[in-house]
């Protein structure tokens, strides 16, 4: 006899429920081997394996990423295909100060719930391991060779020191500005000579006075990483690299315009030439799916969540990306106490608590089912669909991020 939703939802969580040490295993395996962004070999490989023990179909090296896959369980029929995505890279250093170890436990927990209803789970689960999330933002790559493509809806959690369920990103663009001048000996022949640094300087006042006359959701931050040698040479390259980040893209576009013209001036003044080039891969912003949204904060205060924050700024991730070809949802699940900063040693020890054990648990539960909702509700599929952009991109732009 067919489940029913309320039926299939209490299965999924006792499921987990009951493998909540499996999945406590993980998160505390992947903290303790840490791996940052494109050499996520073992966590990738960890991670895969126990989908693949639980009757997932799985794919490596998709998308040109090596530590990237997919891992697919069909049950009684094809559609809807709701993925789950799983980050697991690690910070530099600090290891998993991002919970990115939680992510991809939490995720694994919800794919371990819904394989218990085997063919009688009414579509596919697709667990979509991302990598790079802090640096190149391996889902940008992914919606562009089309992985979602045949997608319905993409899910995911962020521990946090709050719990939300709209979350709110900034559209970036990372842009490195090369300076090229002319070297001399500034005490026998300045004259000859043209600074790469004076133009790189002049680029920082350029756009300290441009912020003055941008949106207050832009911001522009660089630093200089190669300016020269020594104080008698005037240095002919200069390297400079900026985050750029608004609201929209269509307003980081505005700005990414005014502040080419900042480099211009800047090369003008100085009389140098000077080249621009993206370094890391352009995120776009979350568009919000209020269908997801309110599914998913239904399913977290079922499991005993109270206190909802009215949405969450996270930075910039690569996931607006993918929110904005497909319907998808990017919640914050507390884990600490407010005020909690990622990418610090207290959220460092804030991923080893007891409340994070919990909290990744029941985040597991509720990703498993909001999916439990789509599948069983097919229609929510459509209305969720209504709010993406009225032309989704085909193809999106060419990363740090949470």
């Amino acid at each position: 006899m067919p489940f029913t939703l309320e039926a299939a939802k209490n299965t999924v969580c006792e499921r987990i429920t009951r493998s909540a040490s499996d999945v406590w295993e993980l998160a505390q395996d992947l903290f303790e081997n840490p791996e940052i962004g494109k050499q996520e070999y073992r966590s990738a490989r960890v991670i895969a394996a126990r989908l693949k023990s639980m009757g997932y179909r799985v794919e490596m090296g998709v998308a040109g990423y090596d530590t990237a896959f997919l891992a697919e369980y069909k049950g009684g029929s094809d559609r809807p295909r709701v993925a789950l995505l799983a980050e697991y890279d690690a910070l530099p250093e600090i290891g998993h100060a991002c919970g990115h170890n939680l992510i991809a436990a939490g995720t694994y927990a919800a794919a371990l719930g819904l394989s218990a209803l085997g063919d009688q789970l009414p579509g596919s689960v697709v667990v979509i391991g991302t990598p790079a999330e802090e640096t190149d933002g391996a889902k940008v790559v992914m919606v562009d060779s089309g992985i979602f493509s045949e997608i319905d809806a993409a899910l995911m959690f962020h521990p946090c020191d709050e719990t939300a369920v709209r979350a709110e990103s900034l559209a970036l663009d990372a842009l490195e500005v090369t300076f090229f001048g002319r070297t001399v000996n500034p005490a026998i022949a300045p004259e000859k000579g043209a600074s790469a640094l004076q133009a790189a300087v002049q680029l920082f006042v350029g756009v300290n006075a441009l912020s003055q006359h941008l949106p207050k959701d832009v911001s522009i931050h660089g630093v200089i990483i190669e300016g020269g040698t020594a104080a008698n040479i005037v240095p002919d390259r200069c390297v400079a690299r900026f985050y750029l980040r608004a609201a929209t893209r269509q307003v980081l576009d505005h700005a990414v315009s005014r502040f080419r013209d900042c480099v211009q001036a800047a090369s003008l003044i100085s009389g140098t030439t000077f080249s621009i080039a993206p370094y890391e891969l352009s995120f776009d912003n979350i568009v919000s799916n209020p269908v997801l949204e309110r599914l998913m904060e239904a399913n977290l205060r079922q499991l005993g969540f109270h206190e909802f924050s009215t949405s969450r700024l996270g930075g910039s991730t690569d996931m607006g990306n993918v929110s904005q070809v497909v319907p998808a949802i990017h919640a914050y699940v507390a884990i600490a106490e407010k005020g909690t900063i990622t990418h610090t040693k207290e959220f460092v020890h804030a991923v080893t608590t007891d409340r994070a054990r919990q909290a990744t648990i029941q985040a597991g539960c509720a990703l498993a089912m909001t999916c439990l909702d789509l599948f069983y509700k097919k229609e929510l599929i459509e209305d969720a669909k209504r709010y993406l952009p009225d032309s989704a991109p085909k193809k999106t732009g060419s990363g740090n991020h949470l």
